[in-house]
């Protein structure tokens, strides 16, 4: 599967991705596809090999996207692949009773205390929450996807006047 034209090499060369392996390239990439498309509202789609905006309440006007609003969907997604990869292999760590959140946070030497604190990261609480997963997710894709820099906003789930 390619989804916007974006393979391995684009993901590595362009995106300059380096944490997903070869071998998952394709879950990752459908997975991003799909949270892609969630959280545009599915507004932004492929007609005839077209990529562009739906734009409903303009009686469904189909808009190409530019071609830097092409590239910014694409590196979005390279993005989402990689947070995708690492909370995937965070939530394996956790499973397996591994903890990265062990973190010295005072340290006594007379009686030996020591003393360890947890770090809470977007991608612990990711770990924890649906809500705080898909704001990881977005923050992701706007990273990349500035709403200002389309002619119309891709997050923007009403309809256009």
């Amino acid at each position: 599967m390619t989804w916007m034209n974006i393979d391995y090499a684009y993901y590595t060369e362009t995106f300059g991705g380096g944490d997903v392996p070869e071998d998952s390239f394709t879950k990752y990439l459908t997975r991003a596809a799909a949270v892609f498309k969630r959280i545009t509202f599915n507004h932004i789609v492929c007609v005839e090999d077209t990529y562009g905006q739906y734009l409903y309440g303009k009686e469904h006007l189909f808009r190409a996207l530019t071609d830097d609003e092409l590239e910014a969907c694409r590196l979005a997604i390279c993005n989402l692949m990689d947070k995708m990869y690492v909370l995937d292999q965070l939530e394996a760590q956790a499973l397996a009773g591994a903890s990265s959140d062990g973190n010295i946070t005072s340290r006594s030497s007379g009686g030996e205390s020591i003393s360890y604190g947890t770090v809470s990261t977007a991608y612990t609480a990711a770990l924890t929450s649906q809500k705080a997963k898909m704001e990881l997710f977005r923050n992701a894709m706007i990273e990349f996807m500035d709403p200002t820099a389309f002619e119309y906003n891709p997050f923007y789930a009403g309809v256009w006047r």
